[in-house]
């Protein structure tokens, strides 16, 4: 009797894990590697520097960070403009890659004062004359006035607010492989209602996983986490968005990498707009019987409060051709044959074991 209850139970089991739908593992979401390409090997030094303010709750800090590749100019200005694009360059990337590092959430709205340190020096040789270098950069970062951490309280508020976002983000159960899968996340946002901010605020992920209303800044930094936690190479876009006959607003969307590059913004579908999803440069979003191509309603510029030298990813030109909806049977069918064979084994069992034959 035994063996035959183990074997019927092993085969439920088998049948359910089999044909459960994939979950995020709970790991920690790998970031984009786009931007970083585009960084220099200083750049490279600040942007890996903003690591460490990952698990730090402070609400300001002070980064230093030592140039570590000596870049040589002939003027003093030219340093310093150096220095300044290189660290613009860094904050943007990181910004648009990690939405979850607090310290850079203000950052489209948030001017980052940068202080250099030179380096005189004297060429002889091929080439003589005086030339300056940067070693070492150093500036401010602080997180929204609303998110600190309160000394007088035990609980730690920062970490709490970043375990609310991620135990919310690893709720979401997302279906589904590649385009399929960046399709399903961004449904996974549709309940997000889109806000605008107020001057000098801006959205960010905890306003639209939490809270349930953001501007296009927090919905995108949402999008890009969801997809990072759960396997896919996507990152932010900033730039200006056009409907209609409006002049362009600022906006933030998303890129995602399924064999190319394709564009998703969530704010733009939960807006009422159609074809946003998995969108080409040549894409139609529709919207009240009117249309527009997705390339010319949406105009990426990296630019936000920081003048900075990244590009974001080049799109594809045609939408993503996603197959036909399946019918309820040809999606649904594996899961309705699962209930059946268990509901059939469960019958089996309680027979067995009133009957005795078990």
């Amino acid at each position: 009797m035994r063996s035959k209850l183990m074997s019927c139970l092993a085969l439920a089991s088998a049948l359910t894990v089999l044909l459960a739908p994939v979950v995020a593992d709970g790991s920690d979401a790998v970031e984009g590697s786009f931007y970083i390409d585009q960084l220099d090997s200083n750049g490279l030094c600040v942007y890996n520097e903003l690591d460490c303010l990952i698990s730090n709750y402070e609400s300001n800090v002070t980064m230093s960070v030592k140039f570590e590749h000596p870049v040589l100019f002939e003027t003093e200005d030219a340093a310093r403009e150096y220095a300044q694009s290189t660290v613009s360059d860094a904050l943007v990337a990181k910004y648009l890659s990690s939405p979850m590092i607090v310290h850079l959430w203000d950052l489209p709205v948030t001017d980052v004062i940068i202080t250099e340190t030179l380096s005189k020096s004297q060429v002889s040789g091929g080439v003589t004359g005086t030339y300056w270098s940067i070693t070492q950069v150093a500036f401010d970062l602080s997180m929204p006035a609303d998110i600190t951490d309160d000394p007088n309280t035990s609980q730690n508020e920062v970490a709490e607010i970043l375990g609310d976002i991620k135990d919310e983000c690893r709720s979401m159960t997302v279906a589904g492989e590649g385009a399929e899968k960046a399709r399903n996340i961004a449904s996974k946002l549709s309940f997000v209602k889109v806000v605008s901010d107020e001057e000098g605020v801006i959205s960010n992920i905890y306003d639209a996983v939490c809270l349930g209303k953001s501007s296009p800044a927090g919905i995108a930094a949402a999008y890009t986490y969801l997809c990072q936690i759960n396997g896919l190479d996507a990152v932010s876009v900033a730039g200006d968005v056009y409907e209609g006959s409006k002049d362009g607003t600022v906006g933030y969307w998303n890129v995602v990498n399924v064999d190319g590059w394709y564009a998703v913004d969530v704010s733009c579908t939960n807006k009422g707009y159609d074809g946003a999803v998995m969108a080409g440069s040549a894409g139609e979003v529709t919207k009240d019987k009117t249309s527009a191509v997705y390339g010319i309603m949406h105009y990426a510029n990296l630019d936000i409060i920081m003048e900075n030298d990244l590009l974001a990813p080049s799109i594809v030109r045609e939408s993503y051709d996603f197959e036909e909806e399946e019918s309820f049977l040809d999606k649904y069918g594996l899961y309705i044959f699962a209930t059946a064979i268990t509901l059939i084994i469960a019958v089996t069992l309680y027979h067995g074991v009133r009957t005795g034959e078990l």
